[in-house]
């Protein structure tokens, strides 16, 4: 199963063959419920027909009981039988009815995670370099925009693997990774400009800080109709297939639009303290940071608060540019470089 193409609309680690294995005990259960059923019946045919003492009368209410609990799980049954055979229809092709299976499969909450998590030690990946954005590549890289370009850097060591250098005086690069294309912005006018790629378009927040409309480009650069917005976007990101979220920072909320033709639209809203960057990592999860108060927010898919994590290992960092969650780390962009915690 590959995580990367559906991350965030299916459990990373979910076994098949396990699935199958408890779909096939689940099935066995229904056959000894469905024998249990007809001698509880047989049993409350006597019970109806015939004088006898109390303590049968007891035990026929019993059953009745019982026989109302076995329907209950009949019906958990059939209802895990669908959700299996739902997902092996995601997994296998997401038809054109894709955003009706999505929003069906978001309402079960498989992906939700609700331990509660703490952040270890940090741990520098770059150093004496002021970094802006950062994203994570197919490859498994991690692709880091600083003053003066690009670089390209193993996650495990730090070390870099390929440097791009751009035009000297341009700054407040972002970058994120689709597919195998790295899109690449220049803030011109504003430091706080951010994109996210998904369904072929680029959207940018914070380009536009008279309007706050949210920039909508191809992925050649031909600008297409904005998704208006009457507030102060800051910090995007995207949820593959057909959302994105973003923040506002004078409503002090993050937002999850859909993008999708004919169906575009606010989906939900949630309450964070003066948002400034987003990502969502491979469980389906929302982060968000906040330099306001030095706090991450974590966010379901549906907007429910799962945490909140206040730290003062990320109140050393000074202004945080940027966050990615990736196998466990989280990695922080800042005016010194590049730095990650593992997650605990």
């Amino acid at each position: 199963m590959t995580e990367y193409t559906l991350a965030g609309f299916w459990q990373p680690g979910y076994d098949d063959a396990a699935a199958c294995v408890t779909l096939n005990a689940f099935r066995s259960r229904q056959n000894i419920l469905d024998d249990a059923r007809q001698a509880a019946r047989q049993l409350l045919e006597v019970v109806e027909n015939e004088a006898i003492p109390q303590t049968v009368e007891k035990a026929a209410a019993a059953i009745t009981s019982a026989n109302n609990d076995l329907k209950t799980i009949e019906v958990e049954i059939e209802q895990e039988s669908h959700n299996k055979d739902l997902m092996d229809n995601l997994k296998e092709n997401i038809t054109d009815d894709e955003i009706e299976i999505i929003q069906f499969v978001d309402r079960l909450q498989i992906f939700e995670q609700t331990s509660h998590l703490t952040l270890g030690e940090y741990e520098a990946v770059v150093t004496d370099k002021d970094c802006y954005d950062m994203s994570v590549s197919a490859a498994g890289h991690l692709v880091v925009a600083r003053v003066g370009g690009l670089d390209i850097l193993d996650m495990t060591s730090g070390a870099t693997i390929n440097s791009i250098h751009f035009e000297e005086g341009k700054v407040g690069f972002v970058v994120e990774t689709y597919k195998d294309l790295l899109i690449v912005g220049v803030a011109t006018g504003t430091d706080s400009c951010d994109l996210a790629v998904v369904d072929n378009q680029v959207f940018i927040s914070g380009a536009d800080p008279a309007s706050g409309n949210i920039k909508v480009f191809t992925l050649n650069g031909q600008q297409q109709p904005d998704i208006f917005w009457n507030g102060k976007t800051e910090g995007i990101a995207s949820i593959p297939p057909c959302y994105i979220s973003f923040g506002d920072i004078s409503e002090k909320k993050i937002y999850k639009q859909q993008i999708t033709d004919g169906k575009k639209g606010t989906t939900w809203s949630a309450p964070v303290p003066i948002p400034h960057c987003i990502c969502m990592d491979q469980s389906g999860l929302i982060w968000v940071h906040s330099n306001s108060n030095d706090s991450i927010t974590i966010l379901s898919q549906h907007g429910d608060l799962l945490q909140e994590i206040q730290d003062d290992k990320l109140t050393k960092l000074g202004v945080i540019a940027d966050l990615c969650v990736h196998e466990g780390y989280l990695y922080t962009s800042h005016h010194d470089g590049v730095g990650r915690f593992k997650i605990n």
